[in-house]
């Protein structure tokens, strides 16, 4: 047995802004190099990172954390909610 709720409820217009804000995503650039060329889904800003080789993991793991603290960046001043 399913059971569906339906809340009617006033929002004012700077929530009503917040709900329907599309979210922002990480995509991987089509056609880019692989692991290394991303964009803003919302924006489609650039985000790449240039490596030479992915055999050592320690790469592999500064790689990730450099790409993911610029995204925290750009969601923080073009995204923020």
């Amino acid at each position: 047995m399913s059971v569906t709720a339906i809340v009617h409820q006033s929002l004012s217009a700077d929530l009503w802004e917040t709900l329907l804000m599309p979210k922002a995503n990480l995509r991987q650039i089509p056609g880019g190099a692989p692991l290394q060329d991303f964009e803003c889904s919302v924006c489609k800003e650039k985000i790449s990172r240039r490596i030479e080789s992915f055999a050592n993991g320690k790469i592999v793991a500064a790689h990730k954390a450099a790409i993911f603290k610029e995204w925290d960046t750009h969601l923080y001043s073009a995204h923020r909610r």
